[in-house]
């Protein structure tokens, strides 16, 4: 989970652990550029309270490949 995906340090991380094949779960209030789209589930959502941090591990549950833990 990465969370201020869209960019600067966030985005960096993102594209950085795509390249050695993680699966992502990205987050942030802002929508990313395409190719860090590419890298993994991203939820538009402010990550700064707790309910942004569950809507975004539900949604990506949902649209599969995550499992909750």
């Amino acid at each position: 989970m990465i969370t201020g995906a869209a960019s600067g340090i966030g985005r960096a991380s993102a594209l950085r652990f795509a390249a050695e094949g993680a699966n992502l779960v990205l987050g942030d209030l802002e929508e990313p550029d395409g190719e860090t789209l590419k890298t993994g589930c991203f939820v538009r959502t402010d990550v700064s309270r707790r309910q942004g941090n569950e809507r975004m591990i539900d949604e990506c549950v949902k649209r599969g490949g995550f499992t909750a833990m």
